[in-house]
C-alpha cells in the first residue's frame, strides 16, 4: 500500500465515522451474514473474500499514484455529495410528516 492508498483509507475511515449515520436508514444489517444491504437491491451483494481478491487474475495495468488519487478524491466528493442529497430528503420527509401530524 502506497500514501495515496492509505490516505484513501484514512480520508474513508473519517467519512464514514463523521457521515456514515446518515446513510443508516438506507440500508439494513443481516446479523446473520454480517452484511449491510441498501434497501433498493434485488439481489443480495456478491460476498467477497480476501482469497477471491489475491487470486484475481487481471490485466489491468498500473495506475499512478497522482491518478489513483484524483479518483480517490472523487469518490470521497462523490460521497459528500450524496450526503448533502440524503440530508435534504430527511429535511423534507420531517416537513412534511409535521405538516400531516399538525
Amino acid at each position: 500500500m502506497d500514501d495515496a492508498e492509505a490516505d484513501y483509507v484514512i480520508d474513508a475511515v473519517d467519512f464514514v465515522a463523521r457521515r456514515g449515520h446518515v446513510f443508516l436508514t438506507h440500508h439494513v444489517f443481516d446479523v446473520e451474514t454480517s452484511q449491510w444491504s441498501h434497501l433498493d437491491e434485488e439481489e443480495p451483494p456478491h460476498r467477497f473474500s480476501l482469497a477471491e481478491a489475491l487470486d484475481r487474475e487481471t490485466e489491468d495495468s498500473p495506475v499512478d499514484a497522482g491518478a489513483r488519487a484524483a479518483r480517490y478524491a472523487r469518490h470521497l466528493a462523490e460521497a459528500e455529495e450524496l450526503v448533502l442529497e440524503l440530508k435534504s430528503r430527511h429535511e423534507k420527509a420531517d416537513e412534511e410528516e409535521e405538516l400531516l401530524v399538525g
